[in-house]
């Protein structure tokens, strides 16, 4: 079973949020009281009747919101209007009594902008709602944090759907999708246990002025141009599930990714963005390059900002699965430096494509030269542990100058292609086959060019990337070699080794243990 990492704050958020001197109160659209939001049958009947503060609800308080007994709609925007402190959260989640502990729905009905607007308000958890057709046209979200006050935000435990506008109008893309399921601009956020469909534009944005914020266990899927784009120092993205993120789009024109970390303010440094143990999986066939995303997983820079850097990028531990890229994993140098970036142990499976098409892996771009003279430096790069089967395709692409100390060893690889390896600059690529990659000291303790991983099940319709029986990824990288400062165990939670040294990839082989499936038949009927 995998082991499951819930950071301090969300601990906190749930166990010690209301310890002293809490009140209960509620919302029911239908309750028929005295109106005062002291218990159900008085409950306030809308959002804008809730007191806050003082008589009303304050720091340390619980406001639970009737479901009814299946589920019940509120036509209305629910704005906080009062903080928490760190050691009395203000909860705001569905009933959990019976008659009152249905789903609630928030429905923006297509017109109004947010479905919860939290303010400058911190020490506040949000805990199992529904919120959808929200507009989101002032750029913000169907929860909107865009104060960067607002900070210890808990959301869990909600779907968040069908908000914005596709910009898509009888199957011709028109203009720019709208709208937003998530945006924070504050600091030390929890998102956790949600369900993100469907959002057009963005699901989950966060500012860049914002740190220490957490993205655990949700599930993205369809639609949006962008699933995720936090770009916040001291990141956290782990065990969360992408699923089709971006198709819809296809093959319209929007930069699309699944994960898009972007720096977009000048003299900005990123520090420490950790992006482990997620699946990133696209179902159905593509015609590449028609049909293609910018990558799964991207980080990068604006173009025209200046002095922008990153210091500490990981991304371990990740099975991605038929990403139309040219990368899977891309990371672009473009006006932004790059030091201490390590990328361990991701399983990547592409299926084959017609010749000719470059789809491939990873990919390092920058190098000097050209017309892009701002190309910024890498240093201190590894590329570690990795299990790249990539059809007849690219398997891996790095600068063929501008780097200090990158570090590119015991990787996995299988590949139809004669020559599936790229070191090159900006207008220039040199392409190299195994025996070539390996002289420029590449891979010498690697495996290639064709050595099968033996997936259990890999295709375009399943993402099952452990090792079968015989794989020569088994104990084929040295403990001594892997990072163990910064993570032990695999995607599923087990602990490395199992043998006598890592196995390559995100899996650990273990007789008769798998990855569980991700979610079914989210969507809310």
């Amino acid at each position: 079973m995998k082991k499951y990492i819930i950071s301090t704050w969300l601990f906190i958020s749930i166990f010690v949020g209301s310890e002293c001197f809490a009140t209960n109160w509620y919302v029911d659209n239908a309750a028929g009281g005295t109106n005062a939001g002291t218990s159900w049958t008085n409950a306030w009947t809308s959002f804008a009747g809730i007191v806050w503060g003082g008589a009303g609800v304050k720091a340390g308080d619980t406001l639970y919101i009737s479901g009814g007994t299946v589920s019940k709609t509120y036509n209305a925007t629910l704005t906080v209007g009062a903080s928490g402190t760190s050691g009395n959260i203000i909860t705001i989640k569905k009933g959990i009594d019976s008659g009152h502990n249905g789903t609630v729905i928030i429905d923006g009905q297509s017109t109004r902008n947010n479905g919860i607007i939290i303010g400058a308000h911190p020490y506040v958890t949000i805990d199992g709602f529904e919120l959808k057709n929200f507009v989101g046209a002032n750029g913000t979200g169907a929860i909107d944090g865009s104060s960067a006050s607002a900070n210890y935000i808990t959301i869990t435990n909600c779907s968040i759907h069908d908000n914005g506008d596709s910009g898509v109008d009888g199957g011709v893309y028109v203009h720019a999708p709208t709208g937003i399921g998530l945006y924070a601009a504050g600091s030390y956020w929890v998102v956790t246990h949600n369900t993100f469909y469907n959002n057009y534009n963005i699901q989950v944005s966060h500012s860049t002025i914002a740190s220490h914020n957490e993205y655990a266990y949700n599930t993205f899927m369809d639609k949006s141009a962008w699933a995720i784009v936090p770009s916040s120092s001291y990141l956290d993205l782990h065990d969360n599930t992408f699923i089709d993120c971006g198709k819809f789009y296809l093959p319209f024109p929007p930069h699309v990714n699944c994960i898009w970390i972007f720096l977009n303010d000048n003299n900005m440094t990123s520090h420490d963005t950790k992006i482990y143990n997620n699946l990133i999986y696209m179902t159905g066939t593509y015609n590449y390059p028609t049909e293609s995303m910018t990558a799964a997983i991207q980080i990068a820079a604006n173009y025209v900002e200046t002095n922008m850097a990153y210091d500490g990028i990981y991304i371990y531990n990740n099975t991605l699965v038929n990403i139309p890229a040219f990368t899977a994993i891309a990371l672009s140098s473009k006006n932004v430096s790059m030091s201490n970036v390590g990328i361990y142990n991701n399983s990547i499976y592409q299926p084959i494509y017609p010749a000719g098409t470059n789809v491939g892996a990873i990919g390092i771009f920058g190098g000097t030269g050209g017309s892009l003279p701002y190309y910024q430096a890498y240093t201190n790069v590894n590329i570690k542990g990795n299990v790249l089967k990539v059809g007849n395709s690219l398997a891996i692409l790095v600068p063929y100058d501008n780097f200090t100390n990158m570090v590119i060893d015991y990787n996995n690889y299988y590949s139809l292609n004669s020559e599936p390896f790229i070191a090159g600059t900006p207008v220039t690529n040199h392409f190299y086959n195994w025996s070539n990659w390996q002289a420029v000291g590449y891979d010498t303790h690697g495996k290639g060019p064709q050595s099968d991983p033996l997936y259990v099940d890999a295709s375009t319709t399943t993402h099952n990337l452990h090792l079968g029986i015989g794989s020569p990824c088994m104990d084929a990288f040295p403990t001594a070699q892997a990072p163990t400062s910064l993570f032990t165990t695999d995607i599923d939670g087990t602990t490395r080794p199992v043998g006598s040294a890592w196995d390559m990839g995100a899996y650990e082989y273990t007789s008769g243990t798998s990855r569980p499936a991700p979610p079914t038949n989210l969507r809310i009927q």
